[in-house]
């Protein structure tokens, strides 16, 4: 399960009352922004309903908290893996499986409560938040029982006017009184086992209805915790900022020795490769003859290490114990981290298969233009009608929001944009996700970092318009690009229709990059790279199983429509246009949403390429291997160019 939207209401220093985050990156979700602007305790009102939803209880007993952290309601959406038959798992639902469940927690002044089910098929609420509990019939039955054993005790108790009474002997009132007391004892004994059986049902069923047709839906709170057991909810893990090395250090060592010792190397080699990445060093563990266990960063011991490769190292193991199923809540990571380990750190959160929500100062923690993560910009401000301090939230989707981020933060883009050793510039979004990517993963082999070693920027847009290279034969279009970066590398699609001739026919635009490129290496050489694609666009690179992936990630089709798809090639000629080549294998096998129009063209095709880039990049099991026209080989050329220009 994946967390995918949050949304609370009724939060006393928030603008509106209302805290609502409606996109959650699946591996990071960054809250950032100056002091006191609210990121802490935004993390902190998360971990609340996370810590609440992890103990797969209808119901919780309110504890003593902060009021900035109290909430009238709370909606939280998980994602769900359809191969995990998510809704099944509802054992009160019977609709089959889910792609969401979203859950409504409400709360009184005694508990929290569940007060809303809801998946893509069906949804469940309580009938009335103030009476959550239904009345057992059962219950009722069991409670009569008692009123009559009550009153057949009546007739057991001594009563001085009984004339009868008068008429027996010493002995016989004797056996008489012990014949009572003994009935008496027995009703008692009967009453308190049904008052065992009336305190087991009168609790057990919840007042849930189906929020559209209003049946009663029953649920006992004994199928709803088993049901949020089986669908796995995750835990929390907060981590305070300014946390400082602890035992945690010791706990790790001991796991990855024990590992080591058990010849789990599989394990070992992945702690051990990641940690050299992190630290920038070769990493190892050993256990020395008195049991001791010892961790060394090239050779020098871990008493023998500087104060931030200890926090980086603590930090790891933070990570390191977390269980899988956990969200982590972490509240400024980079405290004590140099600004090249805080990339190194993002690295690891991206790769991991948990998901991070941080709250942070730092403009390395803030990727906003990474397809894994969401950056929201957190201000608070003070009303002159109401002095109370009120905490408002902002979503950053581009780089210009970023830039305000960063400005806010007192870091200014213009004096720090080109301070990467090799800055790679492409030509719009689609590309950046593409080299992004595909950079990113050779990049690990050589423990290099983006935003140190290389950097991203785009030439196309709102940078450098295409259209006036093209348009404009007095437009000096090199720029002089050793003074704006290092070691400039231009990468771009070769939009080549057919075979090239040699020299390549280049559009005008392209070609006045490549003389500029050219013309740097004559004055420095091999200090400047330019690379195009070998085919007509980056899209053609994708092997078919990506393109399929992609298409049916983007559009909604029939199971018979699939089942077309399945038999369809989706190969891509080197020459071709994506769209084009696509659109016509649909409209050949008669999947058509218009005239000569691929049914949901509009999703994938020429006017989305980003989107059908993200898409096909998600295709499980994708690796460079797998993608066509030599894009392996200009693959490597790219990241070792990158790698020999490494600062030392």
């Amino acid at each position: 399960m994946e967390l995918s939207r949050i949304e609370f209401q009724g939060l006393k220093y928030f603008k509106d009352g209302v805290l609502r985050i409606p996109i959650l990156g699946n591996r990071l979700t960054s809250f950032v922004g100056p002091n006191s602007s609210g990121k802490t305790t935004i993390l902190r009102i998360i971990n609340s309903i996370l810590l609440f939803l992890a103990n797969n209880a209808f119901s919780e007993k309110l504890k003593e908290s902060d009021e900035w952290y109290d909430w009238k309601s709370a909606l939280i959406t998980f994602s769900v893996d359809r191969d995990g038959d998510g809704g099944e798992k509802l054992m009160f639902f019977e609709d089959g499986p889910s792609d969401f469940i979203t859950l409504t927690v409400s709360r009184n002044n005694k508990e929290l409560f569940l007060s809303k089910i809801e998946t893509d098929y069906k949804s469940i609420e309580l009938k009335d938040l103030k009476k959550p509990y239904l009345i057992n019939p059962q219950t009722e039955v069991l409670k009569n029982k008692i009123l009559e054993r009550q009153k057949s005790m009546v007739q057991f108790k001594d009563d001085p006017n009984d004339i009868r009474m008068r008429l027996m002997n010493p002995q016989q009132i004797q056996e008489n009184k012990e014949s009572k007391a003994k009935k008496i004892t027995e009703i008692n004994e009967e009453i308190k086992n049904i008052q065992k059986d009336v305190d087991e049902s009168k609790v057990e069923l919840l007042d849930f209805v189906d929020s559209k047709t209003h049946t009663v839906v029953e649920v006992s709170k004994t199928d709803l915790k088993e049901s949020l057991l089986r669908l796995g909810m995750p835990t929390s893990k907060f981590i305070e900022a300014g946390t400082t090395p602890s035992a945690s250090i010791e706990k790790m060592l001991t796991e990855v020795v024990n590992s080591k010792k058990s010849l789990n190397t599989q394990k070992y080699e992945k702690v051990k490769k990641e940690l050299s990445v992190l630290l920038g060093g070769v990493a190892d563990f050993e256990e020395t003859q008195d049991l001791k266990r010892n961790f060394y960063l090239d050779h020098a011991k871990l008493e023998q290490l500087s104060h931030g490769t200890l926090i980086c190292l603590f930090y790891y193991s933070l990570i390191y114990e977390t269980d899988p199923n956990t969200i982590i809540l972490w509240d400024e990571p980079e405290n004590g981290l140099h600004a090249t380990r805080r990339f190194k750190l993002l690295n690891l959160f991206l790769n991991d298969s948990r998901q991070y929500f941080l709250g942070t100062h730092a403009t390395e923690f803030t990727p906003v233009l990474n397809s894994e993560s969401e950056i929201y910009q957190t201000e608070s401000s003070s009303p002159r009608s109401n002095e109370k301090l009120l905490i408002s939230i902002r979503h950053c989707t581009d780089r210009r929001e970023a830039f305000r981020v960063a400005e806010k933060l007192g870091v200014y883009p213009s004096t720090t944009l080109f301070t990467s050793n090799v800055v790679i510039w492409v030509e719009g979004p689609s590309e950046l996700f593409f080299w992004r990517k595909w950079i990113g993963d050779g990049a690990i082999r050589y423990s290099l970092v983006e935003g140190f070693d290389y950097t991203f920027l785009m030439y196309g847009g709102s940078n450098i318009s295409h259209q006036e290279i093209e348009d404009d034969p007095g437009l000096v279009v090199g720029f002089d690009l050793l003074s704006v970066s290092r070691y400039p590398l231009v990468i771009s699609d070769s939009d080549f229709a057919v075979e090239p001739t040699n020299p390549p026919p280049f559009k005008k635009g392209v070609q006045n990059i490549k003389e500029s490129i050219d013309k740097i290496n004559n004055q420095n050489s091999d200090s400047a790279l330019f690379k195009y694609t070998s085919g007509r666009e980056l899209e053609n690179y994708f092997p078919a199983k990506a393109i399929r992936h992609a298409i049916l990630e983007l559009g909604k089709y029939s199971d018979q429509e699939i089942q077309t798809m399945q038999s369809a090639t989706f190969e891509v000629g080197k020459y071709e246009h994506y769209y084009e080549s696509i659109n016509l294998q649909f409209v050949t096998n008669g999947l058509v949403g218009g005239p000569n129009k691929a049914k949901n063209y509009s999703l994938w095709g020429e006017n989305r390429k980003v989107d059908f880039v993200k898409a096909a990049l998600k295709c499980p099991g994708l690796v460079s291997e797998d993608m066509n026209y030599d894009f392996k080989i200009h693959l490597t050329e790219i990241v070792d160019w990158i790698k020999n220009r490494r600062v030392n």
